[in-house]
């Protein structure tokens, strides 16, 4: 409910003013997060109608969140899905000791950096211990909620390959 504008003084309606300005900014910003977190879960729900997954669904994230994804063990730094690119040797020494420092306990978001690359791991929250990696040389680092959702979209595909592997045994 607003109030009428005559019980204000002017500092106070100034107050108003950008306590509204900010709100309107932070529900556009949170619009566009929720648009771009759809279009995540849409990649995942036309990969699997088209049989795009594995590398072209990972691919198609990696594009939609401007840095390259990986899906790697979380002990041995070992990639788990295609494409088959390993960490840069610097950072998957940094996440395996790192990770072993914490008894294997993920935090948030793990930030890693090698020289001029900074990486970014998040917990894939799949039955084996898996990482998801975003690679990211550019000035704004990848939104982190969205690489959380991406994270939720790997657990689909690694349980996916493993129930794979495991009918083709």
């Amino acid at each position: 409910a607003a109030f009428p504008a005559g019980t204000l003084s002017g500092g106070e309606r100034q107050c108003v003013a950008i306590s509204r300005a900010v709100a309107n900014a932070n529900s556009g910003e949170e619009h566009g997060r929720l648009v771009r977190t759809l279009q995540l879960y849409e990649t995942l729900r036309g990969g699997v109608a088209e049989g795009r997954a594995g590398e072209p669904l990972l691919s198609e994230l990696s594009r939609q969140l401007s840095c390259r994804l990986l899906v790697l063990d979380a002990a041995t730094a070992l990639p788990v899905l295609p494409p088959a690119e390993e960490l840069p040797a610097g950072l998957r020494e940094r996440m395996v000791d790192e990770l072993r420092d914490r008894n294997g306990v993920f935090p948030g978001v793990l930030r890693l950096r090698n020289g001029d690359t900074m990486a970014f791991a998040v917990r894939v929250p799949a039955a084996r211990p898996t990482a998801l990696i975003a690679l990211h040389d550019g000035e704004v680092p990848p939104d982190l909620a969205l690489l959380q959702h991406a994270a939720n979209i790997a657990a689909l595909e690694v349980e996916r390959v493993h129930a794979d592997r495991e009918h083709d045994r």
